[in-house]
């Protein structure tokens, strides 16, 4: 459950951080590399085109890390902690020790990209910002792929979010 809640967050903590309301390109119905282009008016701004590639780096190893965590904990999934023998309250903390880390890391980055970006702003045009809006609202949809790729996962974590409640 902690794992559940703790992921659960991460994702959130993801898709609000970034973008703005409007989608104009449609996310891939699959997950795999993310490939984003750097728009024509941002090709010749070095710091906005590292930027993107950034940003696709970490938005594609949150995805592959995700996944991983969910298949190595996937044959627990709906058990009661009661169920659980030693060894597999081992593994799923190895499983969120993992996630927790490669959390860390890959937030550290993003937040990194998310400093870029405000220096990168000051010195684009109106046309070039809404491009980059593009780009950051790709990375948004892809995190909500993410989630509703899980959403059984999600939705368990609602559900024992209300219990408490």
């Amino acid at each position: 459950m902690r794992l559940r809640l703790f992921t659960f967050l991460v994702v959130i903590f993801f898709a609000t951080a970034c973008g703005s309301d409007s989608a104009n390109t449609a996310a891939d119905n699959k997950f795999g590399k993310l490939k984003i282009e750097v728009p024509a008016s941002l090709k010749d701004n070095p710091a906005a085109c590292e930027y993107i590639k950034e940003m696709n780096v970490i938005v594609d190893e949150f995805a592959v890390l995700f996944d991983e965590v969910i298949e190595d904990c996937a044959e627990y999934k709906g058990m009661k902690e009661e169920d659980l023998s030693f060894a597999d309250k081992i593994t799923l903390t190895k499983a969120t020790a993992k996630f927790a880390m490669g959390s860390v890391e890959i937030l550290g980055k993003w937040g990194n990209c998310e400093t870029k970006r405000l220096e990168i702003d000051k010195d684009l045009t109106s046309e070039q910002r809404k491009d980059l809006d593009k780009v950051y609202n790709r990375v948004e949809k892809r995190m909500e792929q993410i989630q509703e790729k899980h959403k059984e996962f999600f939705a368990d974590d609602k559900k024992d979010t209300e219990k408490k409640e």
